[in-house]
Order: structure tokens, then C-alpha cells, then sequence
């Protein structure tokens, strides 16, 4: 055996085991990359339906809506109590909109993070459904302020 070979198998498996360890090191990288993305997919999910179950709320009340029972805007109203009346087929159509956007609006504060909700415009030229939320994989490096994300929607009910 040749005095220049000595130990050239050793260093072969050095080598090996520091590119297997960057190799793992990147697989993990790209696990909590993804598990990121997957939080900021379900919160988006979670806002676009939230919107899509408002806009059928109001196009289901729209006696309510012309009257401008369901604008609600995140200064005025709270996700406090819900209202409720006395029984089935017996609440007014203003009383069905007040019910709506609370339990909307609690709805939001529940499954989003800082969640927000506000309903502006009116039933001719359209009526905007906008939920806001916080989206905590992003808040420090986001380019929006504080890694708040916000979606609308436009409903002619």
C-alpha cells in the first residue's frame, strides 16, 4: 500500500457526512418554510369564507340590507354579545342582520388572529365585505404594517 493513500477513505466520508449535513439542514429549512405557507393558506381560507358567508347573509336579507342594517365597520361595532329573539319565523329582518354580523364579527375574532370584519357601501351600487387579520409568520418582516392582511370582496345582493 502506497504511503500517499492513508487515510484518503477517511477523508472521503468526511466529505460525504458535510454534504449529507447541509442536505438535512436545507430538507428542515424548507419544512418550516412550508409549514409557514400552510398557517398563511388556512387564514386565507378561513377570510374567504368568512366573506362568502356574509355576502349570502345579506343577499338572503335584503329588506335588511336596503336599509342599511348590515354595514358594520371595525370602530363602531364590537364582537360582544350576540342579539337574539324570541323564537323562530319571529324576528324582523333588522333583528336577523344584527344577529348576522355579531355572530360574524365573533366568528372572525375566534378563528383569525386579530380578526376583523367591515361592511361598507350600499344594496345599488354594491355593498364591500372586508376581513383583516394578523398573520403571525409574517409580522416582522412583512412589507404591509405589522404583516396585516386584509381581503374584500364586492356583493350586489
Amino acid at each position: 500500500m502506497n504511503r500517499f493513500q492513508s487515510g484518503f477513505g477517511m477523508l472521503e466520508i468526511l466529505i460525504a457526512m458535510t454534504l449529507i449535513a447541509f442536505g438535512l439542514l436545507g430538507m428542515a429549512g424548507l419544512q418550516a418554510s412550508s409549514l409557514r405557507y400552510q398557517k398563511t393558506a388556512h387564514f386565507r381560507s378561513i377570510a374567504s369564507i368568512a366573506m362568502s358567508d356574509m355576502a349570502e347573509r345579506i343577499r338572503a336579507n335584503t329588506q335588511a340590507a336596503h336599509d342599511g342594517k348590515y354595514m358594520a365597520s371595525a370602530d363602531s361595532m364590537s364582537a360582544g354579545t350576540v342579539p337574539t329573539c324570541s323564537g323562530a319565523g319571529t324576528c324582523s329582518s333588522n333583528q336577523i342582520a344584527a344577529f348576522d354580523v355579531a355572530t360574524w364579527l365573533q366568528e372572525l375574532s375566534r378563528n383569525l388572529p386579530e380578526g376583523r370584519g367591515e361592511i361598507s357601501g350600499d344594496i345599488k351600487t354594491g355593498m364591500k365585505i372586508s376581513v383583516c387579520y394578523k398573520d403571525p409568520g409574517y409580522a416582522e418582516n412583512s412589507k404591509e404594517l405589522g404583516g396585516v392582511h386584509c381581503f374584500s370582496t364586492n356583493v350586489l345582493p
